[in-house]
């Protein structure tokens, strides 16, 4: 075999070894959406303050109204706690039913509170509002890994072009 025939078989070996595909894997993040369901709180506002009533049996109430601003109605309840200094003295709780759109008003009433001249830094009052929940749906977007096969050369995989 001649010396040109073996320098042509040897760039033609090199040319086909560079260009001959061969297979590899890749790993690729793949989107989807996913449905996921969360119970929220319904919206609502509302306006409060609290008051002394009576003369000769002393208390405090409790005034909220609550407008129910959602597209759900639902049964809201109130808890009212009034303190004496750092000493939890009465609890009282009403529920009612609010429906898209509507306002409400409950008056809770202390009990066990003794008159008294600095009423307004004495005796403190604690709300709670546990407006009803609902059900709303919305879509997030996660990935999953695939494993794709796809052909490259060894230029290609040098140039790190394969990746597209």
């Amino acid at each position: 075999m001649q010396k040109s025939t073996k320098i042509i078989l040897l760039i033609l070996i090199v040319v086909i070894i560079l260009f001959l595909p061969f297979p590899t894997t890749i790993t690729v993040k793949v989107p989807y959406q996913e449905e996921v369901k969360e119970e929220v709180p319904v919206n609502y506002d509302y306006e409060h303050y609290y008051h002394s009533v009576g003369l000769f049996d002393w208390e405090l109430e409790y005034v909220i109204t609550i407008e129910n601003v959602d597209n759900t109605g639902g049964t809201f309840t109130v808890t009212v706690k009034f303190y004496d200094g750092n000493t939890l003295v009465y609890v009282a709780s009403d529920r009612k039913y609010i429906g898209p759109g509507q306002t409400e008003t409950f008056r809770l009433r202390s009990k066990g509170l003794s008159y008294s001249t600095d009423w307004e830094t004495r005796y403190r009052v604690v709300p709670d509002i546990d407006p009803p929940t609902k059900i709303v749906t919305h879509f997030v977007t996660k990935y999953k890994t695939e494993y794709r096969t796809i052909y490259v050369n060894l230029i290609q995989l040098l140039l790190g072009k394969w990746r597209g």
